[in-house]
């Protein structure tokens, strides 16, 4: 089976300066304030996340201030498969900050979520080079491009991308500072137009329920079978995702 789907993406970027600390929270926002499995609020990370934001008094402010924290604390592991599966229980029970794009960034989201800020793990694909850096883009078959951003709601501005884990990609020896810092300052509430969002959902039960109970990432079509899972993902024979750009 063959589905083609056209999209339009548009490059998003925030001045957190604009942010306001006096606008009211919408409803719809608040829930992206409790824990789940995976982004707990409470013990540990609420108690880190208070640290790293004493004494910045706005919503901005504080989450600078975790962004930043993530960009000095944290670190890509290669080894972990496909894009980890953002376990902030097990990253602070082993005192180990470090993973992929989802490991990274949820733990961002958790440390937000823990300082008051409403935030969210954004599950996609990346479908066009970058214009920063190869390893920030894909083209073509795209299947193994998943990644994640994270989404941070601030007054005044909605929903505003941040992207350590994309930031420490570049963190290599062999790139140049300048590129290093230009990509760090633009991926908190810069986000390029070479992807596109799946779902925000983790932690979540299907309907019907999955057999395997509810599921913490949603990546790929799931698919069932006389009960039981068939494994439809990244790397499963004949599941595969093509990017083309119009015009080219």
């Amino acid at each position: 089976m063959t589905v083609s789907v056209r999209m339009e993406t548009q490059e998003a970027v925030f001045d957190l300066a604009q942010a306001s600390m006096d606008a009211p929270l919408p409803e719809d926002a608040r829930r992206y304030l409790a824990e789940s499995v995976h982004l707990p609020v409470e013990g540990a990370v609420r108690t880190r996340a208070e640290a790293i934001t004493q004494g910045r008094d706005t919503p901005a402010a504080k989450l600078r201030a975790l962004y930043d924290w993530g960009l000095t604390h944290a670190q890509r592991r290669f080894d972990v498969a496909w894009c980890g599966l953002g376990d902030v229980p097990a990253m602070l029970a082993a005192g180990e900050f470090c993973g992929k794009c989802v490991d990274i960034n949820s733990l961002l989201v958790a440390l937000c979520r823990a300082a008051g800020l409403p935030a969210r793990t954004m599950l996609g694909i990346r479908a066009a080079p970058s214009r920063f850096d190869s390893a920030l883009g894909a083209s073509g078959d795209v299947t193994q491009a998943l990644h994640t951003r994270a989404e941070i709601y601030l007054g005044g501005l909605g929903w505003v991308p941040a992207d350590p884990a994309d930031a420490l990609k570049l963190a290599d020896p062999g790139v140049p500072e300048t590129l290093r810092r230009e990509v760090d300052a633009f991926l908190l509430g810069g986000a390029e137009a070479n992807w596109i969002a799946y779902n925000h959902a983790r932690d979540f039960r299907l309907e019907p329920p999955a057999a395997g109970g509810p599921l913490n990432l949603f990546t790929a079509p799931y698919v069932e079978a006389a009960g039981v899972p068939l494994g439809i993902e990244v790397g499963a024979q004949g599941y595969s995702i093509v990017s083309h750009l119009a015009g080219a």
